[in-house]
């Protein structure tokens, strides 16, 4: 879990530096995608925080997750599913 939290964050630095390359029109295409999916990837982790004041968020949450892979969503940062993919 330290190790996401930490790619999260260095991620979500890297993000900004490239959304402030972009204001100068110095970012290539590929990097605006690339923190515009990270910026997604905030929101989820956002999202997943909302999702974890819920009442019984211990079953709650892996329906939620179970939830929104079958009408194709993904709640779960890019992270947290490389995580689940290494296992």
């Amino acid at each position: 879990m330290k190790r996401i939290l930490h790619e999260e964050s260095t991620e979500s630095a890297q993000m900004l530096e490239i959304y402030q390359r972009m204001l100068k029109k110095r970012a290539t295409d590929d990097e605006v995608k690339w923190a515009n999916e990270q910026f997604r990837d905030v929101l989820r982790t956002v999202g997943l925080g909302a999702l974890l004041l819920l009442p019984f968020a211990p079953v709650t949450l892996p329906f939620f997750i179970k939830l929104s892979k079958r009408i194709g969503f993904n709640i779960l940062p890019s992270s947290f599913n490389n995580k689940i993919k290494e296992k």
